[in-house]
């Protein structure tokens, strides 16, 4: 069989078109089955307040420490919906050490398992290892994305959604038309044939491929490999929907921060339906309360667990499984701050939290509480010097043990990589999370 050179521009052609529909097809034919959320609470939350209660150093009033199941959280009005839906499905990490009271080093280490400047945060890492070659790898809707030049982190917030429409036409076919006879133009003529604009946009992919080949040097290569990916997915801007239909709960205002979260982890949702999204990142903040009382961290409390409630609902109603990962940049301090306020302390909690979709994937226990704090949670005259100080585990039985060890954020991510099957991907090589001791065996 003999191929012509236009046959050869084709094909490149065909192959350009065909890596930007790999995403929809992986998802199709079972490769990712799960979008991984990631939640930032900014500032610092307050794990006495939800889920590690400890009578005495908080004002818990007329409300209780209660159990869902396996785990424990505080009836607050504004704490207790999102447990009691969600318990059943939710992994629960007390006791993390971050070794910091830096906000800068607290935000890295909690998202990213690292305290290393550049090292990506946990979506990046699994963008980067099953969709670096989708529209938008990491759907980044908070202000901290680093990615660590494995993909481009494209922030979106309400005022780029509003230019999208403009990208998204630059990626339709051109709008322009030859005259007619006797008339200013004609639709039913393009400018350019269909068959001229394949041969030109294949001539395109050609030569971007040649000046690919052509390059010597690492870094040149990654980035027209990059450059290349990117034409690719591009094409299928025109899907991208930024401003889906969508039902805030009673009292979120569309223009509010959480109303605005909540449109555009709608679009991520639906971006992942349509194979353009891997990952998804969003975040509030204002939980850096120092001097505030614990009704205003409660309140904060109320905006992430109504955040992270509606993405997990929107996603099941939408059938795509999720996994939300829920982290701040560490604690609050068991003494008081001032008169009611409280100040930075580096041992923390995580959540995990998966729709019913997600749950029956197996990918991660369920109903599970692993590792935890000094001091009672039944105790009302607790020590302040004592209390909220990390507790070492057993890896493997995960039982409390003074010769184990402490749980790190890296622990907590390194699981996590495992449970989104990419803890040997190739591409997070230069990325190791590095512990002390064993993994954590969570079963």
């Amino acid at each position: 069989m003999c191929l012509t050179r236009r046959d050869l521009m084709k094909s490149a052609f065909s192959a350009s078109v065909l890596a930007a529909f790999r995403g929809r097809e992986a998802l199709a034919q079972g490769g990712q089955e799960m979008l991984w959320v990631q939640v930032m609470a900014t500032g610092g939350w307050d794990q006495l307040l939800f889920t590690d209660p400890k009578r005495g150093l908080r004002d818990y009033g007329t409300y209780q420490p209660r159990q869902a199941g396996n785990i424990t959280y505080v009836d607050f009005p504004e704490v207790a919906p999102f447990f009691t839906a969600h318990a059943s499905r939710m992994l629960v990490f007390n006791g993390i050490d971050t070794f910091t009271n830096n906000h800068d080093v607290g935000v890295r280490h909690s998202m990213s398992g690292s305290m290393l400047e550049g090292f990506p945060v946990f979506p990046a890492q699994v963008a980067a290892a099953l969709g670096a070659d989708k529209l938008l790898p990491m759907f980044t809707a908070y202000d901290y994305n680093e990615a660590g030049g494995l993909i481009a982190s494209n922030p979106i917030d309400w005022r780029s959604a509003q230019g999208f429409a403009e990208l998204k036409a630059v990626e339709r076919p051109p709008n322009v038309y030859r005259n007619g006879p006797g008339t200013v133009s004609d639709s039913s003529t393009p400018f350019l044939p269909a068959s001229l604009r394949t041969r030109l946009e294949a001539a395109h992919v050609a030569r971007t491929q040649r000046l690919s080949d052509a390059q010597t040097l690492p870094g040149h290569q990654k980035g027209t490999a990059q450059y290349i990916r990117a034409h690719a997915a591009a094409r299928r801007m025109p899907e991208l929907d930024l401003s889906p239909m969508v039902t805030l709960p009673m009292g979120v205002s569309s223009a509010s921060r959480l109303g605005q979260s909540m449109t555009l982890g709608a679009a991520a949702i639906d971006g992942f339906s349509k194979g353009l999204v891997t990952s998804l990142l969003v975040g509030l903040g204002a939980f850096d309360t120092h001097g505030e009382t614990d009704a205003d961290h409660r309140a904060q409390l109320d905006l992430v667990f109504k955040l992270a409630d509606f993405l997990l609902v929107r996603a099941e109603a939408a059938n795509v499984p999720m996994g939300v990962v829920m982290v701040s940049d560490f604690g609050r301090t068991v003494p008081r701050e001032g008169a009611t306020g409280t100040g930075h302390w580096p041992i923390a909690s995580t959540l995990v939290v998966q729709n019913a979709r997600a749950a029956s994937q197996n990918r991660l226990p369920v109903n599970r509480v692993v590792g935890g704090t000094t001091g009672e949670a039944a105790s009302n005259n607790p020590d302040p010097g004592t209390v909220l100080r990390a507790r070492k585990v057993n890896p493997t039985t995960l039982a409390f043990d003074d010769n184990g060890i402490k749980i790190t954020p890296a622990h907590v991510y390194r699981l996590l990589r495992r449970a989104a099957g990419v803890d040997a991907s190739p591409v997070l090589r230069d990325f190791p999370l590095n512990i002390e001791g064993a993994d954590l065996v969570v079963t």
